[in-house]
């Protein structure tokens, strides 16, 4: 397996800051020892979809390679994407002062029709 451009620039952020060669380098080595899973795991932002797998390395514990054919496209680290998904319930808190969108009542429910 190679790592994109894309998944170098994502280890270099979320799991070691070291250059491109040696980011390229760990990669491959943590896809060849890692185990390959269609469905992910709980704390990864992925929803599952055809052609993609997830690679989670036994030597980069708490770091998931999403791939796509032969590609690591990106990576997510674990505690990354625990203060993600704390960002994401704030919004939705914020978000839950809107008006709240139209259901249809079930039929009978309504006191009008009960009659």
């Amino acid at each position: 397996m190679f790592p994109t451009r894309h998944a170098i620039q994502r280890f270099q952020e979320r799991v070691a800051p070291v250059t491109a060669a040696e980011a390229a380098r760990r990669i491959r080595e943590a896809a060849a020892s890692a185990t390959i899973r269609t469905r992910p795991r709980w704390w990864t932002p992925v929803a599952p979809a055809a052609g993609i797998r997830f690679a989670y390395p036994h030597t980069l514990p708490g770091v998931c390679l999403l791939i796509r054919e032969d590609a690591v496209i990106t990576i997510f680290e674990r505690r990354s994407c625990r203060r993600w998904h704390a960002s994401r319930a704030d919004s939705l808190e914020s978000a839950a002062g809107r008006s709240q969108p139209y259901r249809r009542a079930a039929p009978g429910q309504r006191l009008e029709e009960a009659a």
